[in-house]
């Protein structure tokens, strides 16, 4: 019959793979060895690396913009950190005698630990007794931007000393583990509304 003749011609050819030729064919691929794809490697990895630089530059210039849009409007030197929070500050100097201020800190060679402690100690510090601290210093209110710098300088040192022992500023060259004052950045009222940043 007809509808018999196809399963029986299918069935007897010899071209028909059958199950034990098939785990022969499945046996040799699985046997080969794999293909040599080590020539992507280095592409692979150049054009990792130039996607690399390139994210590295963006995000670098991403951060510089940001640091630039926000007090004390500087971006970071090599290596430091600055803490999170400006102290309220009231000038006493010749040129901003009165002036409302804040100041901020970049530090370096500073631990986690320290850093976190010169954070916590920065953002609690009473502005009142800082600046009697910083007038203490002083001969005589007003007085030259230079002395007031110094008084300034002086007084943020002596603080700091009691959470990060051995600070010092960072003109005194220190090694790469100690703890450095980099950057003090004054940012006062009148610089915030020169540039339009209202209270």
């Amino acid at each position: 019959m007809d509808q018999d003749i196809d399963p029986r011609l299918n069935s007897a050819d010899p071209a028909r793979p059958t199950p034990a030729t098939l785990d022969a064919l499945v046996d040799d691929l699985v046997s080969q060895p794999a293909p040599r794809r080590h020539r992507w490697r280095r592409p692979a990895i150049t054009i990792g690396s130039a996607l690399l630089l390139i994210g590295g530059v963006a995000a670098a210039t991403d951060l510089d913009t940001y640091l630039l849009s926000v007090p004390p409007f500087s971006t970071l030197a090599e290596d430091t950190v600055r803490l999170t929070s400006g102290l309220p500050y009231v000038s006493v100097g010749e040129t901003d005698s009165g002036e409302q201020c804040a100041l901020y800190l970049d530090l370096g060679g500073v631990t986690d630990e320290q850093l976190a402690a010169a954070n916590d100690y920065w953002a609690a510090a009473d502005p009142q007794e800082f600046a009697d601290g910083v007038e203490s210093r002083l001969d005589a209110i007003p007085t030259t931007d230079e002395k007031e710098w110094q008084a300034v300088q002086d007084q943020i040192l002596d603080d700091l000393d009691d959470t990060v022992p051995g600070i010092v500023w960072g003109g005194a060259f220190p090694g790469p583990d100690d703890p450095y004052l980099g950057t003090i950045s004054r940012v006062c009222q009148d610089d915030l509304d020169s540039l339009g940043f209202a209270e």
